[in-house]
């Protein structure tokens, strides 16, 4: 059990990193946030994008908040329950304590979140 928001942030900005080479780019890249985007011109629901947001990552005081939420992912992207009880707003999760449970939760949503932009070619 990680408890540490540095230790915490290193961890999950681990597991994040691979996906800066399957096509997003990494707009900010610190030692209190990690950033990822989609910069392909596409189109969501309807409207023209230039940009869309995949995940971040930012130590905010004691813990770590790690945003996640891409568009059309509701009905196929539980979160598991270790994470949705840190949910604290859409998409957005307060990490104080990570363990391996949370951690395999944070992947798995992850990789469900990139296959829908493969799918949808958004990247």
């Amino acid at each position: 059990m990680k408890t540490d928001p540095v230790e915490i942030f290193q961890t999950i900005r681990a597991v994040l990193q691979p996906y800066a080479a399957l096509g997003f780019v990494v707009r900010e890249n610190s030692e209190t946030v990690y950033d990822l985007w989609s910069e392909k011109k596409i189109e969501v629901k309807g409207q023209e994008r230039t940009e869309l947001h995949f995940a971040s990552l930012e130590i905010d005081g004691t813990a770590v908040d790690f945003h996640f939420l891409p568009p059309d992912t509701a009905d196929d992207s539980n979160p598991g329950s270790a994470l949705t009880s840190l949910q604290s707003g859409d998409g957005h999760f307060k990490i104080n304590e990570l363990d391996d449970t949370i951690l395999a939760e944070i992947e798995n949503l992850l990789a469900i979140g990139f296959k829908k932009f493969k799918q949808n070619d958004w990247i």
